[in-house]
């Protein structure tokens, strides 16, 4: 075992390393959260009969464009400005070092990483 190693096993098996930012899929989130609240606003007074009673529909990418609801707008637009504060702000609290060391550990398959059964101790079987 590496010195990197031995510390990473030292801060304990409760220790949660800082999850590593998805930009992706947090961009893909907000894109289908805000698609629906514009499509809710869309189609609010419309009524919610089906005359089509086919089992199978085609997925629509329809996304009703701005300026239908201010408010609405701005209430996107101060999420889309949230995701880019969030995604400047995450720090890690590991080195790239102890990243990739905790990596190894993890995909190590000649080893077993237990608790002791007293004393909260890390226990390393082979």
């Amino acid at each position: 075992m590496t010195g990197i190693q031995i510390k990473i096993l030292e801060k304990g098996l409760k220790f949660t390393p800082t999850p590593q930012p998805n930009n992706i899929e947090l961009k893909k989130d907000i894109r289908d959260f805000t698609r629906k609240l514009r499509l809710l606003e869309y189609f609010s007074d419309t009524d919610n009969e089906n005359d089509d009673d086919s089992i199978l529909k085609n997925k629509s990418n329809f996304c009703p464009g701005r300026n239908l609801n201010n408010t609405l707008d701005k209430i996107i637009d101060s999420l889309n400005q949230e995701e880019l504060e969030t995604t400047k702000k995450s720090t890690s609290n590991l080195s790239k070092q102890e990243w990739l060391a905790l990596k190894e550990l993890q995909s190590d398959k000649t080893i077993i990483i237990k608790e002791a059964d007293k004393g909260g101790a890390v226990v390393i079987m082979n």
